[in-house]
């Protein structure tokens, strides 16, 4: 059984260097892009009653809140967000409601004939 020595290690360890995190500042930041499309699309189903934009509009903000990390608690952003697609939910199922006028589902009843 023969043993071959390697004469020299080919890996080169003076090129090794270690990873350096590289710090970024908070107001360079990347921006939340769950909640300006949640609002943009709150406003868009606000606008123009569209039940599908608002519920797409509701599950960004969801995202949106979910991927929020501590260091950039930027709440103003999310609670427009949160509003302008409950406000939109709310409008799109409500419809063009006017003072009275009976609500979509009720159902008028007739009394009896005696």
């Amino acid at each position: 059984m023969s043993t071959k020595t390697l004469q020299g290690d080919p890996r080169r360890p003076g090129d090794l260097h270690p990873f350096v995190r590289e710090q970024v500042d908070p107001d360079d930041a990347p921006g939340d892009w769950y909640a300006f499309f949640s609002l943009v699309l709150g406003f868009l189903a606000f606008t123009m009653k569209w039940k599908e934009l608002a519920w797409g509009s509701l599950l960004l903000c969801f995202g949106s809140f979910t991927n929020m990390k501590s260091q950039d608690m930027n709440t103003t952003q999310v609670a427009m967000s949160f509003f302008f697609s409950t406000s939109a939910l709310v409008s799109a199922y409500m419809g063009t409601m006017r003072p009275g006028m009976p609500m979509p589902s009720a159902q008028t009843v007739e009394a009896p004939a005696s």
